[in-house]
C-alpha cells in the first residue's frame, strides 16, 4: 500500500456531511478516486506545456540555423 498524507479541501457543507456520515470504506474509496482525479488533472497540466516547450526549441534550432547567436540576439534584445 502507499503511503498517504492528509489533505484538507473546501466543500459544501452538505457534502462534508454526508462524508461524515460515510463508512471507513466509503471514505477509502472516495480518497482514491479524488487522488485519481488530482493526479489526472497535474498530468493534463503537464502535458500542455510539451507543445510548448517543443516550439520553443524548433525556433531556437531555426534561429541558429540562421546565424542568430547568442551575442547577436543580447544586441538586439539590448537595442544596441
Amino acid at each position: 500500500m502507499l503511503a498517504s498524507s492528509e489533505i484538507t479541501i473546501q466543500v459544501p457543507a452538505n457534502v462534508a456531511e454526508i462524508y461524515r456520515q460515510s463508512s471507513d470504506a466509503e471514505r477509502q474509496q472516495l480518497s482514491m478516486r479524488i487522488g485519481a482525479i488530482v493526479r489526472q488533472g497535474l498530468n493534463r497540466q503537464e502535458d500542455s506545456y510539451i507543445p510548448l516547450k517543443e516550439s520553443m526549441n524548433r525556433l531556437a534550432a531555426e534561429a541558429q540555423q540562421n546565424g542568430l547567436t547568442p551575442e547577436i540576439l543580447e544586441s538586439v534584445l539590448n537595442d544596441e
